[in-house]
Parts: structure tokens; C-alpha cells; sequence
């Protein structure tokens, strides 16, 4: 045995909650008859007392995500325990396991996490990964080979001279970690957990320095190991068949205690020593694989759950209809936005099966075409409704990839950030019949460069133009959840009474620089279609009807010229690194090579 401060790790037990019943759990979870919940106090408790231990202080259970407190754990143990965390925690990851492997796995970090994924890791996806800069991710969806705890020795006859042998040897104490729980701190996280699941003394006083005990220290503690097979040659089993393996008298217990669990009663009396292997190192509880293929089983979990479209459309009902008939089947659910005096939008709306809102405040003291206002009343009534999820706010002309949903359930994406991606439409609107036609027949890169001119900088370089890849409101992929959105009155910016500026401020000045990303393109690149001049329709639609129009469309390199040139109306100017213009200022890092 070894004292804790020799330890890589030593664990706080936030809680024995988990979705899980593990064959051989360490933890013992599906025999509690009640769970416990560390208070915030204690847990804050348990981190002050670690003050000068070197090695990693973990965060566990259980499923430690599941606790009520652990967005405060986490921000606690953060303050206290400086750390490091990767630095690209906005970009979309598509292998999540190979990101876990490569970024989440060095034991050099102070903090850490051990979780299984699921509904609790998903809902505080954003604050884990500012958080814990290590992660033990274990889906549980493996098998690997958990071996009998609970098997005392007494009852396989092992005599005193022998056990004292085994038990100074251990290879969980000496390779895993000491823990902390409600009851106090022990010397083993085994001991910690057989404590809590018979309704132990406790452990010691959880104060400073008490992991400075040496084993001729840990006293009646040792007791616990009297308990626990760990150190024994003892059988095994996949840990997927939720199936303990006991001794008939921890049988017995257990079932006094209520536990309703699957047990396998192993008959002492066909036990020798001989029979199995002692345990050296924890690689019989991974998968074959081991540590690389934990997480291999969590895109389900993990994954964008739920993703609901927000579109304002006013007098646009001719483009929603062209841009509805192909994006729905893109969304898990849409909701139109519009005004108490369009009723060809709403019919569009419902002959798609989206969803129809009515905003009060988009005219609100004569506004034309107040936005900001009109997508924080539909966010508000979501909310209301139960949503706290994805949102994307989509302008009625823009046309999603046909595989947008496919692609985007490949990805991990952050919901703590800010996602968008690079806009392309046609030249002119002459070719708007021919472009519709074929948008659901040719592949995606083949009308990219058929027709996608539009949005380019040059055309004969076919290089795109950085003014259309910036979280503009054409398209903004965004999580409820967010903290940049934690404490306002108001999602969306509501400082204009025209379409001219609110999705700009919220896409420029809501979410820092470090939490903004864009979708991998060309995958995730989008159709504007052409919509008249620029500028022309934020005070409400001034252009022609879409199947109607004979005139070229203006190009958008227009925009790029203007920025080029450091001219906007007028007013725009380099300062630093911001652009400075009479309505808003840009962050240069947004803009790119188009300055």
C-alpha cells in the first residue's frame, strides 16, 4: 500500500447516481437502496483540503454530471486548482474518441473528470471542457472484464499470513486513488465505497494535510479491505452483464439491505487459489482496445440532441416557399416568425408543417421591421414551451446543404459557442429557375461551381470572399444553454428597428473571440438567394418577387470592395485591430484576408 500523496489521483464522490449497473461496479451502484448527493459545502470542503497535493484531484461518482450542483463544483474546483485545458474547445469535433485520446488524456493535469457520457455530460458540455483538462470517458457500451469485489477472504479461507501478503500488494489502492465522500476520506476509493454502501463509521476528518497518511496510519480503516476481493485471485465478468459476482454470506447482506441487483453466488468451497489469476494493473476492467476505444460508442450521447430553426419572414412568403420545401427535412423543427398582416407566410409556413409565431413587437412603435425583437419573442415562448437546445436562425432566402442534418450528427459541437458557416448564391436572377431546378438533382460542389459566384471575391480565383464566412444573420447556430447567454434579459441584440444590425451585434459582441467557430466548409457551405440590392429589403421587402425578377441581382463583392477600400457610407475605418463603422465595430480577426 501507498500513502495517498504518492497517488496520481485522489477522487471527490460527488455522488453514486449513474445510469449504469456495471457488473463489478467499484462503486457498487445497483445495490443502493438510496443514493447520496454531496453537499456544495462538503465538496468545497474536500478541494480546500487538498491545498499542496501534486497529483490530480478527480471529480466522480456514480455519474458526477448527474449531480444538481455540478455546474458550481466545477467552477469551484476551477478556481482553486489552476490548470490548463485545450485550447481549441470550439471547434466541431467529428472523432470524439480520437480528441479524448489526443487532448483529454495526459494524468499531468489538476484537475480531472470521470464520466459516462450521456444526458448530464451533453447538458454541461461547455463548462466541462473550460473545466477538466483530463477526462475518463467510459461509455460503458464495452466489455471489459470487471473482476469480483465482494468475495471476502475470510470466506475463501485465506489464511492471515497469506492476506496480509495480498492485501499490502494491491494493485487498486497503489494504481487508482484515495476518495472523499459525504463521510470523510479514506485511503482506498473501495474502502470509501463499501463504507457508504454498508452504513460505515466514516472515514477521517476531511481537513488539511490528511492525505499526508502513510499505511502504518490508516488504522481501522483496513478493516474495509476484510471486505473487498480486489487483491485476490477471483473470477471476473463483462462488465455489460450487470452482474455481481459475491460470497453467499455478502449475498445475504446484500439482499437484507433491499438490493435488487444480479448476483452470482460463488460457492467457496470450489475455490483455490490456483484457479485465477491475481490482478496487477486496471486493464481488466478496459475493452481489449483499452483506454482509445472507451468512448467509441457515444455519438447518441453526445451529439446535437435537438435542433430548432428560427426564421423571421415578412412579405418573403416566395422565398420561404422555395427554401421550407427543402430545409425542413434538413431541421428537427422550424418556426416561422412573422406579423399579424401575412398570410401568404403563414400558409407557406403550414404547408410545410412548420410551426407559425406571431411576434407582437416586430412593428412595435412603428418599427418596420424590428428582427431583434421578433426572434427574442420566439425564443422567449420556446423556452416557455421547454426548449433549452440548439437553435439556428436562418434567413428566409438561404437553402441548406441537402445533407446538413446527416453531416451535422457527425459532429461534437460546444454549446457554449457560436457557429456559422460560408455563404454562396447565384450571379444574378436570371438564373434562379435553372438553379432551383437542379439544386435537388446535381451535388452540392457541382452547382458550387456552376453557380456559386456570387458571394466570391474574384471570380476567376474561385477564392472565396471572407465577408460571407462571418456569423452574420443568414446563418447562426447557437445552444440555449450558452453562458455567453446566462444573465440577459434578451438573447438577440434589440438596438435597431430595421434587419440593418441586431444579428450583427449578437454574432460580433455576445460570444468571445475563443468561442466562435465556423462549420467545416465546403461541407456545411449555404444558398443566399438573390435578394436585390444590398440593403434593400431591411426595412421590409422593397424587391420584386422572386420568380418575377429579370434584373442581374447585385453582387455581394459590392461589400468587399466597400471594406477593401475602408469605406462603409462613408464612416469606416482600421483601428488596431477593429474596424470601426457608424453602426457597429467588426473584430479584424473576423474579416481576414478580405482588409
Amino acid at each position: 500500500m501507498i500513502s495517498p500523496r504518492n497517488q496520481k489521483v485522489i477522487q471527490i464522490e460527488v455522488t453514486n447516481v449513474c445510469p449504469h449497473q456495471c457488473s463489478n461496479c467499484t462503486r457498487f451502484c445497483g445495490h443502493h437502496k438510496k443514493p447520496f448527493l454531496m453537499g456544495l459545502p462538503d465538496f468545497k470542503a474536500a478541494v480546500d483540503s487538498l491545498d499542496g497535493y501534486t497529483g490530480m484531484v478527480g471529480v466522480m461518482g456514480g455519474e458526477p454530471t448527474l449531480h444538481p450542483k455540478f455546474e458550481e463544483m466545477a467552477r469551484y474546483i476551477h478556481g482553486k486548482r489552476p490548470d490548463t485545458v485545450p485550447a481549441d474547445r470550439s471547434k466541431p469535433i467529428e472523432d470524439f474518441a480520437g480528441y479524448r485520446n489526443k487532448n483529454l488524456s495526459s494524468m499531468r493535469r489538476k484537475r480531472g473528470l470521470w464520466s459516462s457520457l450521456g444526458l448530464g455530460y451533453y447538458r454541461h458540455h461547455e463548462t466541462i471542457q473550460d473545466v477538466f483538462g483530463y477526462q475518463c470517458l467510459n461509455d460503458h457500451r464495452h466489455a471489459g472484464e470487471h473482476m469480483a469485489l465482494l468475495m471476502p477472504r475470510k470466506e475463501l479461507g485465506i489464511p492471515d499470513a497469506e492476506w496480509i501478503k495480498y492485501r499490502d500488494a494491491c494493485w487498486l489502492q497503489r494504481a487508482w486513488s484515495s476518495s472523499i465522500t459525504p463521510k470523510g476520506a479514506f485511503f482506498c476509493e473501495v474502502a470509501a465505497a463499501l463504507d457508504m454502501l454498508f452504513d460505515g463509521p466514516g472515514g477521517w476528518d476531511v481537513e488539511p494535510r490528511w492525505w499526508r497518511r502513510t499505511p502504518k496510519d490508516f488504522g481501522k480503516q483496513l478493516e474495509w479491505c476484510e471486505m473487498c476481493s480486489a487483491c485476490l485471485p477471483v473470477p471476473s465478468l463483462k462488465a455489460t452483464e450487470k452482474t455481481d459476482i459475491v460470497s453467499p454470506a455478502m449475498a445475504v447482506k446484500l439482499r437484507s439491505m433491499g438490493s435488487r441487483k444480479r448476483m452470482i453466488v460463488f460457492d467457496p468451497k470450489a475455490y483455490s487459489t490456483d484457479q485465477f489469476e491475481v490482478n496487477r494493473t486496471c486493464e481488466p476492467y478496459l475493452p481489449e482496445e483499452g483506454n482509445s476505444a472507451r468512448v467509441a460508442g457515444t455519438e447518441a450521447s453526445v451529439h446535437v440532441q435537438h435542433l430548432e430553426a428560427i426564421v423571421v419572414c415578412v412579405g418573403y412568403d416566395d422565398y420561404l416557399d422555395e427554401t421550407l420545401s427543402r430545409n425542413c427535412a434538413q431541421l428537427d423543427s422550424i418556426t416561422v416568425v412573422t406579423d399579424n398582416k401575412d398570410p401568404a407566410t403563414v400558409r407557406v409556413a403550414r404547408k410545410y408543417g412548420a410551426n407559425v409565431f406571431i411576434s407582437p413587437r416586430i412593428h412595435e412603435r412603428g418599427a418596420p421591421f424590428a428582427k431583434g425583437k421578433a426572434i427574442n419573442d420566439v425564443i422567449d415562448y420556446l423556452r416557455a414551451e421547454g426548449h433549452n437546445d440548439w437553435i439556428l436562425h436562418l434567413d428566409a432566402d438561404v437553402i441548406l446543404p441537402p445533407n446538413f442534418r446527416e453531416s451535422l450528427s457527425r459532429y461534437v459541437l460546444n454549446p457554449g459557442c457560436l457557429y456559422y458557416t460560408r455563404r454562396w448564391g447565384l450571379p444574378t436572377y436570371a438564373g434562379i429557375t435553372e438553379f432551383l431546378e437542379r439544386i435537388d438533382v446535381d451535388p452540392w460542389p457541382t452547382l458550387f461551381a456552376k453557380y456559386g459566384n456570387k458571394m466570391l471575391a474574384r471570380k476567376e480565383a474561385r477564392k472565396g470572399n471572407d465577408l460571407e464566412h462571418l456569423p452574420f444573420g443568414y446563418f447562426q447556430l447557437f445552444n440555449l444553454r450558452a453562458q455567453a447567454l446566462r444573465g440577459r434579459e434578451r438573447v438577440y441584440c434589440e438596438g435597431s428597428r430595421t434587419a440593418e444590425n441586431d444579428d450583427l451585434a449578437f454574432g460580433f459582441e455576445t460570444f468571445p473571440e475563443e468561442k466562435t467557430a465556423s462549420l467545416p466548409i465546403p461541407e456545411f457551405d449555404v444558398v443566399h438567394l438573390p435578394h436585390g440590392c444590398w440593403q434593400e429589403n431591411w426595412h421590409g421587402r422593397r424587391s420584386v418577387r422572386l420568380r418575377e425578377a429579370k434584373d442581374p441581382g447585385f453582387v455581394l463583392s459590392n461589400v468587399y470592395t466597400c471594406v477593401r477600400d475602408c469605406q462603409w457610407k462613408g464612416r469606416m475605418y482600421l483601428k488596431g485591430e477593429t474596424v470601426i463603422t457608424d453602426r457597429w465595430d467588426v473584430p479584424r480577426h473576423f474579416l481576414r484576408e478580405s482588409l
